[in-house]
């Protein structure tokens, strides 16, 4: 009867082997992870990103605080926050008159599809 491991090298071998292969594989991800992550930030890059936020909040507060046209050809308009909001309260005392203003805008800013030609 032959023995399932005919030497006693073997087990051993297979032992390391499992274990380089294993360090390659944690070496690889090491070496991924270390080539992978992005530059820490500096003094000068940190006062940059905070600069453009604080431009980016002055231009949201800019437009939720002033007129401005959308689309002059269009006739849309950017209104205020507060006065978009007055004119929605003023507009909804009436529900009915107020779902059907909406109904009329939302057929005029999104017209219908044509039908699709059906070829012969």
């Amino acid at each position: 009867m032959k023995s399932l491991f005919p030497n006693s090298i073997v087990l051993p071998v297979y032992f390391l082997g499992t274990i380089a292969a294993f360090s390659l594989v944690i070496g690889a991800i090491l070496l991924l992870y270390h080539y992978t992550m992005p530059a820490p930030i500096d003094t000068s890059r940190y006062e940059e990103r905070r600069k453009n936020l604080a431009g980016l909040q002055a231009q949201a507060a800019h437009e939720l605080d002033h007129y401005a046209y959308l689309d002059e050809a269009k006739g849309r308009i950017r209104l205020p926050i507060q006065r978009a909001m007055e004119l929605c309260v003023e507009e909804w005392r009436n529900p009915a008159a107020g779902r059907s203003n909406l109904l009329r805008r939302v057929r005029s800013a999104f017209p219908p599809v044509p039908p699709a030609e059906v070829k012969p």
